[in-house]
């Protein structure tokens, strides 16, 4: 037992499962480089080479011109009279108009050879003018242009900082936040490395009251032989109630011990240092997590131990749950045999039914006839039972403590004060069930060391990145560097585009200048002497030249100031034209660029993305689930209010309906051990303060309700199964204003009783019938129809084989088939199997169709239909409350499903009952289902396409609650939820307080029942 019956242990991994489970996206990885390799090194050098030399070219010229006036002395004129200044300015501002005009329009920069050899030095001229002002035009066009999409463009810049020290890491971090970057050395550290835990626990465990001594001492006084003290005497029950509050304290002790070293064993996993803030958040949750994993080990031992004490009905050796009543003579075989009889207590609870039975604590003294009660301690069935429901109030009172030594003729001295109230979170009449399900934690002190998990992740490198929107220094530079290539290019093309636009003014002049002459006109033919051979040769070319000069625009020159101020202001507009242009295309064009890489940017898979963040937010942590199921960023949370009977004890089945036709939700629940129902109305703040009390005629206790219209009168009336025969069903019709007629029941006249119910149209009548899952007490396991008549009477009913002779418990109504025509689902019990009826329309059914699911253990506890994937096919949900999951069946649209999914509603949770309904406003459906071994609510919030996240646990503190149902209570827009426990004396509303589940509408019937 102690190696588990485990002879060896045969571990097994894959690396390759483990990629493909990972999925990266990318691969990075770093090294220093210089920027500029040799090519753009020696390009980046003759750029600004030539640069320079355009700059120098012009500064040496200037700054020689200058110093050359500067030392250059005028000669003083005498009786020379100084204009004003006002003239002077005006003066210089002409002389400077007409300098500029007249450089600008005679200035040429081109040589002449490269306008080619057969151009004369005037055309040449005129040329290398023309392409200069060209290159000018074309050279600030291209340069403002650089300049512009240089100081627009944001520049992604990144700093680096090497083996930063925590100071460092704090001032980069308050100054860039999340744009920082620190790669840890070590991903991996454990949290006992940095982190502190130290639980504070109620004072009860650490007093005497848990010590071996002070119970010896007590109990010495008393007889060694209990049963001669009366059944209803304290002394019957002292001993046991301290051993068991001492074992529970040391229980606890240990729980929350092992519980905090299974956390700081486990490691922290990142590859990137957090900072301390989201390092303290995720601290916080993962202790949350420990804490509640201690808490739901314990509880689910401290359950296993009752169930199996109260389900086996062991008799306590105190005689306290069930006494002697004799020997009875059995003629069969031949022998006397004994039995026993169960022990009532307050509210004749009797053992055998609850064993949470108890009364008050009193100690009984015979001779002097003295009752004398206890104040805060209990008895009950057994002294565990008894114990939990009891409080430590005597133990905060010397008074009382002094009423115990004195009862059991104690001699000790109390050398402990009694528990004092002050530091203590718990109040005095809390439970002694209360403090266990907290384990007596009054609370955690955690210390988390941020320089030590520093230390630990050791980053070598920090960096941040920045956009820098202008950088001054790096537009210059680049205009710099990239000025010498543009004027180099546009010395070289402006001369070929002017020959080339030449070329083509000349080709337009002779195609519209042709001379045709007329045939009529006589031709005279004129002999000339060659007398001047060398001027005849030199004519014809100087015509050539000169016809080609009269392709280029004539020479301008600055006859006046008019003129010339007039042609520079030409220029000027024209440049500025084009510079607009050129700025408004470029401004026009950045927009759409940004708009173009957004849409184009998500090209990753959202799945694998999820799946990765998924994993990432998992990596973090051993001991961590992951609770972000939902893609929602809606956070889910609840309220838990109580609402109490007027001591009566519910069933475990629940509906809602309108039944006052007030627009509100109202609750009908089976009463326990009672023939009736009750109805508390709704008043839309979840207080439900009215409430009647109807009969239902059942021979025994209702087992199942449900809410449907059955004589079709448009209110809505109650279905009742009755637990046990000869009566299976019973209607209460409803009169709309919370009133209610008397109850018909119905037998079919076979053995059995029903255990679910649901209402269709099964014979195409346009009335309710309603099925019925029987259990057989020969043992046949079968389907009940009772077809209605419209008027809330039965006028027939057939019953339908489920295929093997294996228990048949839920079911539900829906159209598997899309056939028009409804069918029936069948969940089994201890069977892994779900049995489809595909109706035909007429009252009767198909064979039975046999859908198996993976599962050892099974229970389908409940089970509900409706298209969970939005594909137009209605989907099965079931709950196993054999194990801790829910199984999802999505349907074909066949009468078939594809294999089933299982999802988990809690660790070891039993769930019992669910509801499927969208609680976190989120558009899609979600499954809520109530765990009975666990006392809490796990909510599964959905994706949308049949698969849904881990659960939200909420708790109940109930672990009796079996039946479920949702509804919007308090008309807030969120859907709440109400449970029903077994012989519960109230029934709890976790009310939605999630601030952003608002919805519009609801559908109500899927959760109308339960």
């Amino acid at each position: 037992m102690e190696d588990l019956m485990i002879e060896q242990w045969n571990p097994s991994s894959s690396y390759e499962q483990y990629w493909e489970a990972c999925a990266p996206i990318y691969c990075t990885y770093s090294q220093i480089a210089h920027t500029k390799n040799f090519v753009g090194v020696l390009v980046a050098l003759v750029s600004i080479i030539s640069s320079l030399t355009v700059v120098l070219r012009i500064g040496i010229n200037l700054l020689v011109k200058f110093a050359i006036n500067l030392f250059k002395r005028t000669p003083q004129r005498q009786n020379e009279v100084k204009p004003k200044l006002k003239d002077r300015l005006k003066k210089m501002f002409l002389t400077i108009i007409m300098q500029a005009s007249a450089g600008m329009m005679d200035l040429n920069i081109f040589p002449l050879w490269r306008f080619g050899s057969n151009t004369d030095r005037m055309t040449a001229k005129r040329l290398g003018q023309w392409s200069t002002r060209l290159y000018i035009v074309l050279f600030i066009t291209s340069l403002t242009t650089i300049i512009i999409y240089i100081g627009v463009q944001p520049q992604m810049l990144t700093k680096s900082f090497n083996e930063p020290s925590l100071n460092i890491y704090n001032r980069l971090l308050l100054d860039h936040g999340d744009t920082l970057q620190c790669p840890c050395s070590s991903i991996s550290s454990t949290y006992s490395q940095f982190i502190q835990i130290k639980p504070v626990f109620h004072q009860v465990c650490s007093s005497i009251f848990v010590s071996d001594a002070w119970r010896t001492n007590l109990t010495n006084g008393l007889v060694s032989d209990l049963s001669i003290y009366d059944t209803q005497d304290y002394r019957r029950f002292l001993s046991a109630h301290l051993q068991f509050l001492k074992g529970l304290c040391q229980s606890s002790i240990q729980s929350i011990n092992d519980s905090i070293n299974q956390f700081l064993s486990s490691s922290l996993v990142t590859t990137n240092i957090i900072t301390e803030t989201i390092l303290n958040s995720q601290v916080n949750v993962l202790i949350d997590e420990s804490k509640s994993n201690a808490l739901i080990i314990f509880a689910r031992l401290l359950f296993f131990l009752q169930s199996a004490n109260h389900g086996n009905r062991l008799v306590s050796g105190y005689g306290t749950n069930f006494m002697f009543g004799g020997f009875v003579f059995d003629q069969t075989a031949i022998e006397f045999r004994s039995y026993v009889v169960e022990v009532l207590y307050d509210n004749q609870c009797s053992c055998i039914l609850n064993r949470t039975c108890t009364i008050q604590a009193t100690f009984i003294n015979k001779n002097l006839s003295e009752i004398i009660a206890v104040n805060g301690l209990k008895m009950g069935c057994t002294p565990s039972e008894s114990f939990l429901k009891s409080t430590l109030e005597c133990f905060y009172n010397y008074s009382c403590i002094n009423i115990i030594q004195t009862q059991t003729n104690s001699s000790y001295e109390m050398n402990s004060p009694p528990l004092i109230t002050d530091g203590s979170r718990f109040p005095i009449k809390t439970t002694i069930n209360d403090l266990v399900n907290d384990l007596f934690v009054e609370n955690w002190l955690t210390a988390v060391n941020y320089s030590l998990y520093f230390d630990q992740c050791s980053p070598k490198l920090c960096s941040y990145t920045y956009i820098q929107e202008l950088n001054s220094f790096y537009t210059v530079t680049s205009v710099l560097s990239l000025s010498g290539g543009i004027m180099f290019i546009l010395k070289w093309i402006s001369p070929i585009l002017v020959r080339l636009l030449v070329a083509i003014n000349r080709y337009r002049k002779k195609r519209t200048n042709v001379v045709q002459c007329e045939n009529n006109i006589p031709m005279t033919t004129i002999t000339t002497v060659d007398i001047m051979p060398r001027q005849m040769n030199i004519q014809p070319e100087t015509i050539s030249l000169q016809s080609e000069s009269n392709d280029l625009p004539p020479p301008t020159h600055c006859g006046s100031f008019l003129l010339c101020f007039r042609e520079l202001i030409c220029w000027i507009i024209l440049i500025f034209v084009v510079l607009f242009m050129i700025v408004l295309s470029f401004l026009t064009i950045i927009p759409h660029a940004k708009n173009e890489a957004v849409i184009s940017a998500p090209f990753i898979n959202t799945t694998a993305t999820n799946n990765i963040t998924q994993k990432l937010t998992t990596s973090i942590s051993t001991t961590i689930a992951s609770s972000t199921a939902s893609s929602s960023s809606c956070q889910l949370t609840f309220e838990l209010l109580t609402r109490q009977f007027d001591n009566r004890q519910a069933e475990g089945s629940i509906a809602v309906s309108d039944f006052d036709n007030d627009g509100l939700w109202d609750i009908i629940l089976t009463l326990f051990r009672q023939y009736t129902n009750i109805v508390v109305f709704g008043d839309g703040y979840d207080s439900f303060t009215r409430s009647i009390t109807i009969n239902t005629e059942c021979s025994t206790t209702g087992t199942y309700v449900i809410a449907a219209d059955i004589n079709n009168d448009a209110q809505m009336d109650i279905v009742t199964a009755c637990d046990g025969g000869p009566n299976i069903v019973s209607i209460i019709l409803g009169n709309g204003d919370g009133t209610f007629r008397e109850a018909i029941v119905y037998s079919t006249g076979e053995d059995g009783y029903a255990i679910w119910l649901d209402t269709g149209d099964f014979n195409g009548d346009g009335n309710l019938d309603i099925v019925a899952s029987i259990y057989g007490i020969s043992g046949n396991r079968t389907v009940e129809v009772l077809f209605g008549d419209g008027n809330g009477f039965i006028g027939g009913h057939t019953r339908f084989s489920t295929g093997q002779n294996d228990p048949s418990w839920s079911l539900v109504v829906g159209d598997f088939d899309n056939d028009r025509q409804l069918d029936i689902a069948i969940g089994k019990s201890y069977v892994p199997q779900i049995v489809v009826l595909r109706g035909y329309g007429n009252g009767s059914f198909g064979p039975p169709i046999i859908i198996e699911l993976e599962s050892i253990i099974f229970f389908a506890s409940w089970i509900d239909a409706v298209d969970i994937n939005n594909d137009g096919y209605l989907d099965v949900i079931v709950t196993n409350a054999g194990l801790d999951n829910v199984a999802v069946l999505l349907g074909k649209g066949d009468g078939t499903f594809q294999p089933s999914m299982t999802f988990s509603t809690g660790v070891f949770g039993a769930p019992y009952s669910g509801v499927v309904e969208d609680f976190n406003g989120d558009g899609v459906l979600d499954i809520a289902a109530v765990n009975y071994a666990t006392a809490n609510v796990g909510v599964l919030l959905g994706y949308g396409n049949g698969t849904f996240g881990p659960p939200m646990m909420f708790p109940i503190y109930d672990s009796r609650m079996l039946g479920m149902i949702a509804a919007d209570f308090n008309r807030d827009g969120r859907m709440d939820l109400a449970f029903i426990g077994l012989a519960s004396l109230y029934f709890p509303i976790m009310q939605n307080t999630c601030e952003c589940c608002e919805q519009e509408f609801f559908n109500m019937s899927r959760t109308s029942h339960q």
